[in-house]
């Protein structure tokens, strides 16, 4: 520790500096010519003896080169489980005149650099290429360089499932299956590239590989021709610019059918022994397409789509652009299918084609630009195809997630620019709660005002990279609302609401009172629905700006109830008492009377509550299978058979052999 001695000085500015912390007074003759200095007490500074430490601010990649296109011709291996290529470059610097180009190429040897027929001079160390050039390139200059490599994926000891880059995975062919996994930084590993976000090309790739196997890559099949050694090179052109990580290589034996939407070719990749069903498994594909299309105000942006199902694949599904790359869970058969449509999965990676692909995120500390919109697009896809209430039975899900892993212990903002290792950020608040935040906005701005602004959005930034800045100036043009404090509570600060409530009545008086428990104080508009005895609502909106404030309503009957959220719009945690009267209710407490039309998520809460007791009398069981959802009917059977209740035989039936849901059928079937 160290002692310090302050001495008072004459000039303002040192002593508004000084005074920070302190409570003192300079003292000065009367003619103000003279200085008396005086020796404060002693300030003793000490370390804290906790250091708390943060990870650097992840910026952008910075734009020293523009990637502007790549030409590849590439031999996979499968016996050495390497990569021979030729890769063909061209660049032309962003804004600065360069000397030299750095690009990211991983566990390559290095065979040969050229351009205009000479050698380069170069230096590698493993991770990247360091190119000398022969004189200073300026902007708007264009380069051409040749890197002749082998590329050894398998050589990291990483253990990121998507290490490799490149895989390649044994079958009961000879040759085996080869398939490509870029996001996020790892195509690097079988091509020499700008391997960042905020980069973006047009593609060629040919790919050689032995007579019978097949090949998908991005963009337009140009043609496949024989070559020297009995191979077959395949060759397919993307002419529209997409960021490296979305490159996507596939060779192997499939089974493939193809159709065609709006004319753009789709095309289904299997399984041979799955080739028949191939279709069926992507079923709503050209329906989704039209969708996704008019609902974002935007035509789908590329020349192709097609869906591949690839053996051991490490990533659930990847949005590579036109060449989507499914596991093996996707494969059913059309009795598996009415169990699980594939259509969640399936929308989220397409509507990566346009939020993702064409409008791809600065960085990764914006990934939820990228996730949020596709998970959202999963609700978007059930709410169109499904109704109302299976979309918000997937919101419930994605609720729960995102709360999982808040209180495991893990909670940052969804836009982070401090993450330890970029692929922490694909988790449940990219994802989850990037999508429950979009739904928010939407329900406050209304349908026409939220589209109307992705649809802005996109048309503002087709084929560039962009961060939350550009989302929320995009709904500003349209709306001419500050959306600056929605942005910075939900997208730049870590958490979310709990709110407790207190609700107290008296002579027809209501009186209900909101306290924030959060250290951020949120502006929130929360929707109130008052039910009179008679089960009619009457809907009033509150907004939330204080961390305590109260609503008071007039001539508010005895018998009335209260529901506050019911349908869950906030991403909050409730917490609630009531005095007065027990016909009040707020979310999280048992309700004495259930209300089938209630929102989904308040109808499932209240059935959690009153399931929560024992003793449930038989006549609450059936009023609950005969609610419009499978979730409350499936609750409802649980506990009539963990209670050992004999449910009406007509009743179990009916939902046996009629109900929509196959759980519920079985159910019933097993109840029966």
């Amino acid at each position: 520790m160290k002692h310090f001695a302050i001495t008072m000085w004459r000039s303002s500015a040192l002593l508004a500096i000084f005074l920070i912390g302190y409570s003192c007074t300079p003292k000065y003759s009367a003619d103000l010519e003279e200085t008396e200095y005086e020796i404060l007490d002693t300030l003793v500074v000490s370390a804290t003896p906790e250091v708390i430490t943060r990870a650097p601010h992840r910026a952008s990649h910075q734009k020293d080169w523009d990637l502007k296109h790549v030409q590849l011709v590439i031999t996979p291996d499968p016996t050495s489980r390497s990569i021979s290529g030729t890769a063909q470059l061209r660049l032309t610097p962003y804004f600065y005149s360069q000397l030299e180009l750095k690009l990211d190429a991983k566990d390559m040897e290095i065979h040969r650099v050229r351009a205009n027929n000479q050698n380069l001079i170069h230096q590698y160390n493993g991770e990247h290429l360091s190119i000398s050039l022969p004189k200073a390139i300026e902007k708007g200059d264009e380069f051409l360089v040749t890197i002749q490599y082998t590329a050894h994926p398998y050589a990291s000891d990483s253990t990121a499932a998507d290490a490799h880059g490149f895989f390649f995975v044994d079958d009961d062919t000879d040759w085996g299956q080869v398939w490509t996994q870029g996001e996020t930084e790892y195509n690097s590993r079988w091509f020499p590239s700008i391997d960042k976000p905020n980069e973006r090309c047009t593609q060629d790739i040919y790919v050689r590989v032995p007579e019978g196997i097949q090949c998908l890559s991005n963009g337009d099949f140009i043609g496949a021709k024989t070559i020297d050694g009995g191979l077959v090179e395949y060759n397919y052109r993307m002419d529209l610019p997409h960021a490296p990580y979305l490159f996507l290589v596939a060779a192997g034996k499939f089974g493939v059918e193809e159709e065609m939407w709006n004319d753009v070719e789709l095309a289904y990749w299997v399984d041979p022994d799955y080739q028949e069903y191939a279709a069926r498994i992507f079923q709503h594909t050209p329906e989704m397409l039209t969708f996704f299309s008019e609902i974002y105000g935007y035509d789908f942006p590329w020349p192709s789509y097609r869906q591949i199902v690839i053996k051991e694949f490490v990533s659930g599904a990847m949005e590579n652009t036109t060449a989507v790359t499914f596991g093996e869970f996707v494969q059913k058969v059309p009795g598996e299918l009415i169990d699980d449509h594939n259509d969640d999965i399936v929308a989220h990676e397409m509507a990566h084609h346009w939020f993702g692909d064409l409008a791809t995120c600065e960085s990764w500390a914006n990934l939820t630009l990228n996730e949020g919109f596709a998970n959202y697009a999963e609700y978007l896809w059930r709410e169109h195809k499904y109704g109302v209430e299976e979309a918000e039975a997937h919101r419930r899900s994605e609720y729960g997630g995102y709360m999982n892993e808040y209180y495991s212990g893990r909670s940052h903002p969804l836009i982070y620019y401090r993450y330890d290792d970029k692929e922490e950020m694909f988790d449940a608040h990219s994802y989850n709660k990037g999508g429950l935040v979009l739904h928010m906005l939407r329900k406050m701005l209304g349908d026409e005002a939220f589209f109307a602004s992705l649809s802005h959005y996109l048309n503002q930034h087709a084929y560039q990279s962009v961060e939350v800045e550009d989302l929320r100036l995009a709904f500003e043009h349209i709306t001419g609302l500050d959306l600056r404090i929605y942005f910075d509570q939900w997208y730049l600060t870590e958490g979310h609401p709990v709110i407790e409530t207190e609700i107290d009545y008296a002579d027809g008086k209501l009186s209900l009172g909101f306290r924030q428990n959060t250290e951020t104080v949120y502006t929130l508009p929360i929707e109130i629905w008052l039910e009179d005895g008679a089960g009619a609502f009457t809907r009033h909106t509150v907004l939330l700006t204080k961390d305590r404030q109260s609503f008071d309503f007039e001539d508010i009957a005895s018998d009335s109830r209260i529901w506050i959220d019911p349908e869950r719009t906030i991403l909050a945690e409730w917490q609630g008492q009531t005095s007065g009267t027990s016909a009040l209710s707020v979310p999280g407490l048992a309700a004495d009377r259930y209300q089938a039309n209630l929102p989904l998520w308040t109808r499932v809460d209240v059935a959690e509550e009153m399931l929560s007791e024992a003793g449930v009398p038989l006549t609450v069981i059936h009023t609950l299978l005969s609610d419009p959802h499978s979730e409350v009917k499936q609750m409802a059977l649980v506990y009539a058979e963990e209670a050992g209740l004999s449910l009406d035989t007509d009743r179990l039936k009916s939902l046996a052999i009629q109900d929509d849901n196959s759980i519920v059928r079985s159910l019933a079937v097993y109840q029966l």
